[in-house]
Parts: C-alpha cells; sequence; structure tokens
C-alpha cells in the first residue's frame, strides 16, 4: 500500500520538473511568424491574439483600435475600443475622435474649441477658423490638436483635468498607489559608493505608477532602471517596486527578470535543451547566441545575432565566435566612443536558440551572471565560488553605460561590460547534451577624463563535470605511485647487493632508495601527464559528439604542479646519474706480453746461456692510451641527437605550424587568431612531437645507420680485439660491464703486414673466435663479481695509495714516485684480471650464463654472487 502513494509522488514531481523545465523555453517566433490578427508581445516572445475590436499595429509589436475608433478602456490585458459618431475621425494616439483625418486641425499653437466646451462635433471634415481658440501661455497643443497642456506627451494627460473625462482607464494612469514609501534613485559604483543618478529621479517615480496602472512599456522601462541599478533590492529601488507589483497582482506586465531557482537548480537542468551538439559545420556544431534588444523607453528593438553585437573589435572573426567546441578568447583595446553600443541606451537578453526533438526552433534564456549584484551585507554574490550556492541567475543586462550616472566638473563616468565569458558545460554521461550555459559579465567604471582607450575581453569556454579528469588522475597516481615505490626498493636492493652491502639496510641503502624513488616517481609524473595531456588533446580535437573537452584553470594548475614537480625530480634523478658516472671505475686489461729479442751485437758462441744473449721489450702503452680514448668519446655517443631533435621540433611546430593542434576546437585545421590554446594542449603537442622525432631518430639511428653505414658499439669492440685489450667497466663496487677484446692471434704489437695476415686468418676462419667463450663470437657480458675480487682490488689500489703517500720527495721526484707507484699498481691489476678472466685465481671465479626474464625485467640479480661471480651473455 505504501508503494503506489510513493510512485505517485515520484511521477508528479519528475513531471512538474519536467514541465517546469519546458516553460523556460519558448518557441522561436518573430514578427513575421504572427498573423494577420495576432501581434508580438515583446515581453513573452510570441505571437498572440489581438482582443476583440482590435487589429495589430503596421509593425506587429502591439494592437490598435481599428481605423475610426478610439481607446475607451485600458487594462493590464487589452484595450477596448469605440467607434467615433460619423464624421469625426480617430486621433494617432487612438485616444480622441477629431475633426479631421490629419490633425492638427487648427493652427499652429490653437485647439478646437467645441471639444474644450465639450458641445456638438461638426459633420463636415474641415474645421472652421473661428472655431479654434488659442492656448494659454506655458501651455502647448497636444499632437491631436484638442487640448491644451504643459507638454505634448501622454503624461501630460494627468495635469489636465479636463481631459479626464474623455477616456476610461482601468486602473487609473493617474490615481495609481504607490508602492514605495519614498523612491532610491542612487546606483553603487563598484567600490561600494552610493551615487545619485538624474536619470532614475527623471523616471523613477513615473513609471513605477504607470506600470503598476498596466502599463507594459513603462514595465520595461521600470525593468530597466532595475538594470541599471546593478538589481539593487533595498526599498524604494526599481527591483523592489517590480518585485511588490509581483506579490501585489498576480497578473501583471513587468518581464521576468530572475530565475525562480538556485543557481545550482538552474545550472544543471539535464532535459533544458533536448538537442544534441556535436563537432561539425552544420547547425549542431553551433551555438546560435540571440539577443533581444529593448531601448531604455521599454520599446521592443527586435532580435539580433549575438556575434554582431559581443564582438564588434574583429568583425571578421565573428563567424568563429560560437562554433561548438571552440575555445573563444580575445582581447582588445577600444576607444570609449567604440564602447557604447549605437551610441543609445541598450538593454539585452540572452536566449540560446535550439531545435527541440520535433525539429521545431526554441529560444532557451541563457543566465546572466552579473558580477556587480550585491547581498545586503554588500557581498558580491556573483563573485563568490560556485560551490557557496550564492549566484543570482538574471536575464537582462546592458553592455555600455553613459547616461545614468550624473556628469561632475565634464568628467563622465562610464559603465562597461569589460569582461563577458560565455560558460558551456557538457553533461558527462550523455553524448552531445549540454547543461544549460551562463555568461558572466564583469562590469568596470572608468573616467572619461582619464582615458580614451579601454581594454575588452570576449572569451567562450567549453568545460565538462571536473570530477570525472580529477578521478582519472587519482586512480592513475594510486596505481603508478606504490608500482613507484615498490621499483625504487628494487632498484635499492639490487644497489645494495652490487655495492657489497653486508646489511641491505643501512643509511646509505636508504639514501639510494631516496634517489631511485626521486627518479620513479618522476617518469610516474611524467607518464601520467603526458598520456593524459595528449589522450585529451587529440581525442578532443577527432571526436564527433562531445566527450571530452580540456581541463579548466584550476586542474591546469594541478597539471602545472605535477610538472614542476616532475622537473625537480628529474634534476635529483640526473644529478644521481652524473654521480653515478663520475665514480664508474674502468680498467683496460692489456692481454698484450713482452717480446724477447735476441742480442745481435756480440757474437754468441755455442756454448753461451742464450737467456742471457735476448733482450725484453716492454708492451706498447700507445693501444691503451688509443683505447681509452676512443672509450671516453664512445661514452657521449647516444642513439639521438639532442640537438638536432630540438631543432626539427621547432621547425615542425614554428615553420611548418604544427602547433595550431593546441588551439582548442574541434578537428585539425588553421584557427582563428582570437581561438586560445592551453598549457595542457601545448604541452601535449610539443611532448608528441618531440618523442615521435625522437623515436624516429632512434629507428634511422639503430635500423638503418647502425646496421649499414656505421656502429661505433662494434668498432669499439672491433678496435678492442685488434689493440688485444679487454674493458672492465665497473658501475658498482661488485657490477659492471665487461668487453672481451683478447686477440685471437695473441699480440697485436705488429707490423702493418703481419696484422693484414691475421685479419685475413680470421676472415677465412683460420683461427679461434674472438668471444670469451671458445666456441662464441660473444665479446660482452654483464659482471657480477664475488666479494674476494672486491677485497683483493682494494687491497691493490690502497698499496698504490699508501706508496704514494709515504714519498716524503718533492717536486719532480714525488711526482716520479707517483707514477712509479701508479705503473706497479696498474700492472699488478692488469695481472689479477688477467689471470681472474683466466680462472687462475682459486677465490675468485665466475661463471657464464645468460640472463633470465625475470632478471632482465627487474635489472637485478636474483641468484647468490658472493663466492662465485656471473658473466651474463649480453645477446
Amino acid at each position: 500500500m505504501t508503494i503506489l502513494p510513493a510512485i505517485f509522488i515520484t511521477t508528479v514531481v519528475q513531471f512538474s520538473y519536467a514541465q517546469y523545465a519546458q516553460t523556460l523555453a519558448v518557441p522561436f517566433q518573430t514578427e513575421s511568424n504572427c498573423t494577420e490578427t495576432q501581434y508580438f508581445n515583446a515581453r513573452t516572445l510570441s505571437c498572440q491574439q489581438c482582443a476583440d475590436g482590435t487589429v495589430p499595429k503596421a509593425s506587429k509589436r502591439g494592437c490598435q483600435c481599428p481605423a475610426g475608433s478610439i481607446i475607451q478602456t485600458i487594462t493590464p490585458k487589452s484595450i477596448t475600443c469605440q467607434k467615433c459618431p460619423e464624421g469625426l475621425y480617430s486621433s494617432p494616439s487612438g485616444l480622441e475622435c477629431i475633426p479631421c483625418p490629419s490633425p492638427p486641425c487648427c493652427p499652429a499653437g490653437s485647439i478646437y474649441k467645441n471639444l474644450v466646451d465639450q458641445s456638438a462635433s461638426p459633420t463636415s471634415s474641415t474645421v472652421d477658423r473661428t472655431q479654434c481658440v488659442a492656448c494659454k501661455k506655458g501651455t502647448v497643443p497636444n499632437a491631436e490638436g484638442t487640448a491644451c497642456q504643459p507638454c505634448a506627451t501622454l503624461e501630460c494627460y494627468c495635469k489636465v483635468p479636463q481631459l479626464l473625462n474623455l477616456f476610461t482607464m482601468t486602473p487609473s494612469l493617474c490615481t495609481s498607489t504607490p508602492l514605495a514609501e519614498y523612491l532610491d534613485t542612487n546606483i553603487r559604483l563598484s567600490t561600494g559608493v552610493a551615487v545619485k543618478s538624474a536619470l532614475l529621479e527623471k523616471l523613477l517615480d513615473g513609471v513605477s505608477s504607470r506600470c503598476t496602472a498596466g502599463s507594459e512599456q513603462d514595465c520595461q522601462v521600470l525593468a530597466n532602471l532595475c538594470v541599471l541599478q546593478n538589481y539593487e533590492s533595498s526599498t524604494g529601488t526599481a527591483c523592489d517596486i517590480i518585485e511588490k507589483l509581483r506579490l501585489r497582482r498576480a497578473e501583471n506586465m513587468a518581464p521576468l527578470l530572475f530565475f525562480s531557482n538556485d543557481a545550482d537548480t538552474e545550472l544543471y537542468r539535464e532535459t533544458a535543451i533536448p538537442q544534441q551538439f556535436m563537432f561539425d559545420s552544420g547547425f549542431a556544431g553551433h551555438l546560435d547566441i540571440t539577443l533581444v534588444r529593448y531601448a531604455l523607453n521599454g520599446t521592443f528593438l527586435g532580435m539580433i545575432q549575438a556575434e554582431k553585437v559581443l564582438q564588434p573589435c574583429a568583425p571578421e572573426e565573428a563567424a568563429h565566435l560560437f562554433e561548438f567546441g571552440r575555445k573563444y578568447s580575445l582581447d582588445c583595446s577600444t576607444s570609449l566612443d567604440g564602447v557604447i553600443f549605437n551610441k543609445e541606451a541598450t538593454f539585452f537578453e540572452a536566449y540560446l536558440k535550439y531545435f527541440d526533438e520535433k525539429g521545431n526552433p526554441q529560444l532557451y534564456p541563457i543566465p546572466i551572471l552579473n558580477n556587480m549584484i550585491r547581498s545586503q551585507s554588500g557581498t558580491y554574490l556573483n563573485q563568490l565560488g560556485r560551490e557557496a550556492n550564492r549566484w543570482v541567475l538574471t536575464r537582462r543586462f546592458y553592455l555600455s553605460d553613459d547616461y545614468s550616472l550624473p556628469a561632475v566638473n565634464s568628467t563622465q563616468i562610464l559603465r562597461y561590460a569589460r569582461n563577458l565569458h560565455l560558460h558551456v558545460e557538457l553533461q558527462p554521461t550523455r553524448d552531445g547534451l549540454i547543461f544549460p550555459p551562463y555568461l558572466w559579465i564583469d562590469y568596470a567604471e572608468v573616467n572619461s577624463t582619464q582615458t580614451d582607450v579601454v581594454g575588452t575581453r570576449l572569451s567562450v569556454t567549453y568545460e565538462i563535470e571536473p570530477t570525472r579528469h580529477d578521478r582519472e588522475l587519482e586512480i592513475s597516481m594510486a596505481v603508478l605511485g606504490p608500482l613507484s615505490v615498490i621499483w625504487a626498493v628494487m632498484k635499492a636492493y639490487s644497489w645494495g647487493r652490487r655495492s657489497g652491502k653486508a646489511s641491505l639496510l643501512d643509511a646509505s641503502t636508504v639514501l639510494q632508495f631516496l634517489l631511485y624513488q626521486c627518479a620513479a616517481l618522476g617518469d610516474v609524473f611524467f607518464i601520467v601527464v603526458t598520456a593524459m595531456s595528449c589522450w585529451i588533446t587529440f581525442a578532443y580535437k577527432s571526436q564527433k559528439y562531445p566527450f571530452y573537452t580540456t581541463l579548466n584553470e584550476d586542474q591546469e594548475w594541478v597539471l602545472m604542479a605535477y610538472l614542476i614537480a616532475t622537473l625537480c625530480l628529474k634534476f635529483v634523478a640526473l644529478l644521481h646519474t652524473i654521480l653515478q658516472m663520475v665514480l664508474q671505475e674502468t680498467f683496460f686489461i692489456d692481454w698484450e706480453r713482452p717480446q724477447l729479442l735476441e742480442n745481435s751485437q756480440t757474437a754468441r758462441p755455442p756454448s753461451r746461456d742464450v737467456s742471457k744473449d735476448r733482450v725484453e721489450l716492454p708492451v706498447v702503452v700507445w693501444r691503451t692510451y688509443l683505447v681509452a680514448n676512443e672509450w671516453a668519446e664512445l661514452r657521449c655517443v647516444r642513439a639521438t641527437c639532442i640537438g638536432l631533435q630540438l631543432l626539427l621540433v621547432l621547425m615542425f611546430l614554428e615553420a611548418f605550424n604544427f602547433m595550431r593542434f593546441s588551439i582548442v576546437q574541434p578537428g585539425f585545421g588553421y584557427g582563428s587568431m582570437s581561438t586560445g590554446s592551453t598549457i595542457m594542449t601545448r604541452f601535449a603537442v610539443v611532448v608528441f612531437f618531440y618523442l615521435v622525432i625522437g623515436f624516429l631518430q632512434w629507428i634511422v639511428q639503430v635500423v638503418v645507420v647502425e646496421r649499414m653505414i656505421l656502429d661505433p658499439f662494434h668498432n669499439f669492440i672491433d678496435l678492442c680485439s685488434i689493440a688485444n685489450i679487454s674493458v672492465l667497466s665497473l658501475t658498482h663496487p661488485l657490477h659492471g660491464h665487461y668487453i672481451h677484446g683478447r686477440s685471437v692471434h695473441g699480440r697485436a704489437d705488429t707490423g702493418m703486414a703481419e696484422m693484414n695476415e691475421f685479419l685475413q686468418k680470421e676472415r677465412d676462419d683460420l683461427c679461434g673466435f674472438r668471444g670469451l667463450e671458445p666456441t662464441s663470437h660473444l665479446q660482452t657480458f654483464t659482471v657480477c663479481l664475488p666479494t674476494a675480487f672486491r677485497t683483493r682490488y682494494d687491497e691493490i689500489m690502497t698499496t698504490a695509495r699508501n706508496a704514494i703517500t709515504q714519498t716524503r720527495l718533492t717536486g719532480l721526484d714525488q711526482t716520479t714516485a707517483k707514477m712509479a707507484a701508479t705503473v706497479r699498481a696498474h700492472q699488478q691489476m692488469n695481472t689479477f684480471l688477467r689471470e681472474m678472466i683466466d680462472h687462475s685465481v682459486t677465490d675468485v671465479d665466475y661463471v657464464i650464463r645468460d640472463r633470465s626474464f625475470a632478471e632482465a625485467l627487474l635489472d637485478a640479480e636474483l641468484t647468490d654472487t658472493s663466492q662465485t661471480g656471473n658473466f651474463l651473455r649480453n645477446k
């Protein structure tokens, strides 16, 4: 029993919500849509039937009495007409019957006396001049020549008592009850200072009375005065009078100035605009913004495209202003005269024109966010954040005001719209649908004597619910962040093992963990930010139905924070890498043995000892110098040239104008001068081209250059084999890389002819393989050495250092002694390393094996190498 009422209530609520959402939109109609018996109501923007006995005006902007009839009764809804007696004609105002079809019937300054005396009117269409009387001094004839009054407008009828009985007004325009005890004619500036407005003092009293009586045009004037007062709601203001009139009378002629609900309710209507927008050149790819114009006196001035009004600086850019999905931003400097729209007081209401499910054009009112609206406490409500939900949404606005504020000392205060920002938010789960857009207007004031030029800005942005991108970013960081910690732990663990640490948890290991974490976390930040930026940028430009949109301003600051953090972290990682390269130890193992030559200077008797007649030639050091020099140059070789890469990136982005991809607009075409880019899109385009060009460079270098033209790494290995020198480079105390350069011919100190013979034998396979293993050509290995190796290595280095420090000589003798100690240490180290490679050192041995997949993936050794080292093949 409780389910049905709940369903009923839910249905009623949904129906009411849908009905209210539909009532905000009105069918798109103009004067041309009205029939012969209809007029265009400027307040409701719709065609309505004229009352019985009335006909539409020629402009279709109101109803009037037909020819030969005058107004008998005026009500808030309509007028009633009465036919003039035979021989009389209706006046142009439609208020009186006059004896001639084209007034005035009497000479200038005179009126027809029979109408004044209320006597019978003549039946002819001509007037005897003797029936005309001159008006008293201080009065003038009205437009019809029937009454003398202080002025020639309808307002003066209330000041001529004898004219009040000419027609009946219900309620009376002359006896309306005032809605405010006093009138507030002040306008508050942005500084909070209240300035008395002569315009409001002149108009507010009269228009409020006539609006109360039912004059629709005067209600429009009252609404305009409310806008000029920045929607001030204190007692006696124009807005206060409109609100009291609305509460006092159910049917009133005042236009709607505010939206009924709070900002969140109005701006998050999912069903308000049912049209699907898309990135297309048709009507669905364009925001059709229409402005309804009103003059200060309440006259309806018609409709106009917003591009023609909001973009006066660059008319050629008007076509791109409201292209759907295009981020638009244009700053321009305009003269004070150029700020004033059409040199007249004009007020606007903005509407979005769209097509409903049946294809009928509709107008949806665009909320206006006026930054000058204040609360009773003086808080500028529309300058608060959206999360405060205190925004006041209005309908009517002005672009310039040089008439409401008084001129002081020949100085005019001009108010103008300094910044106009159209905000469009996409619905997150429905393709092509948008929430109601809103127009944010920032007003500024300028003194006409201070400057002749003012700056204005017009922008259009498209956003989507920011929490979606934030959530995706948080998920990516939540997944990859812990992985970076695990990776840093693995790197620190591997560093501890490669360094021969007895305990893997000490201060140096923790420091290495922090350094590796900086590198890993910097990589995570860069990967996530780059992937997100490139994906959003290029997906946004490629989509048809909008689903992706660029980041908002707050999110871009988060992006900048990540980029700055990435830069700092990678800078620390770079210093760490440089320190590792500085601490790297490299030794060149010379396999060459001294040569023994016979001494032929003396005769050798048969009984003489042969060994005493031989001379031992030392090993030539130039081969070691040559290999060491090539090694130093090889360390600077890269698969990509940074200078060339930057030059190509600059050429593609600027010379070929691929930087246009950063413009926030649908597609990859050329953008207009006013279409803006963002930090994210510029970063995405630059990084994308940098990575693509770098990858192409790497492909060309590895696939083409190194395989077909020049391979510096294999050339260096060949040089080592020819020079009979191996290279052991230790990146860690127990870990490094080994290049086996031992010559298969046994020696390298030979002449050109013999060296050519050696190479010929290798080509003809008449000698062994160059590799460390007898049956392999492989010469490069990653080495993991036992702890005994480091002990022996440090002993030799310590002996050399002690020998140098114990030297008490000075000058050249000290240098000679140091060199001698260094040479002895070098010979000892060379002998030790040769013996170790040849498996001649019992406590320093190794095995040759392939690296496992897990070791290659983790870049760590998973086997114990403390007793026996590993030479891992680099294939």
